[in-house]
């Protein structure tokens, strides 16, 4: 069994959203989001005929998100859940894999349906005392042996940083943040 990039994707957010215990009914209603099509996914998607009902009313993307604070735009997305996710998720100029060396334990748990608490804490722990040198490595630990993961879209290196800065002024702060990208 092949999997494309994006079934991949969608299984692991998937495994993100249960992994937070977010009700798994708001996944038809982000991919409707991104993808270019006009055509709701059943059950609990939603496009322009459902945002623009709303108040004040607005049109679906259907393209990639822009900023993570989209996600509030989109159908059954409220602050609670919004807080919960947007720690775990990113918006990049492209699709880049997840680094296995800095991924929080709820990133590692969506990774395999078969990875609970336990198991990611026990990758924390191994790359602690010295980082993954690759993806075949990961696939080599006695707790990940043998459970299905699959490894596309995983490395263990990042080409994109987020650096958030804060400089304080007298009583007057000022927070800036920048994307950083590693070329090649």
């Amino acid at each position: 069994l092949t999997l494309s990039e994006q079934q991949v994707a969608v299984a692991r957010l998937a495994l993100l959203l249960r992994t937070l215990e977010i009700d798994d009914a708001v996944l038809p209603a982000i991919l409707d989001w991104l993808d270019a099509d006009s055509e709701t996914r059943f059950p609990n998607g939603a496009e322009d005929d459902y945002y623009m009902r709303q108040s004040p009313p607005y049109r679906a993307a259907n393209r990639a998100f822009a900023d993570v604070s989209e996600l509030r735009l989109v159908r059954g997305i409220d602050a609670k859940t919004y807080e919960k996710l947007r720690k775990f998720v990113t918006v990049l100029p492209m699709t880049t894999p997840i680094n296995l060396n800095t991924a929080p334990i709820e990133v590692l748990m969506s990774l395999s349906p078969a990875f609970d608490r336990s198991t990611a804490e026990m990758i924390e722990q191994t790359r602690r005392v010295r980082p993954l040198r690759s993806v075949a490595e990961l696939l080599a630990l006695p707790m990940v042996a043998g459970r299905p993961v699959v490894s596309e879209g995983l490395a263990v290196n990042s080409q994109y940083f987020n650096l958030r800065m804060q400089v304080r002024s007298g009583d007057s702060p000022f927070t800036a943040r920048a994307l950083l990208a590693r070329p090649g």
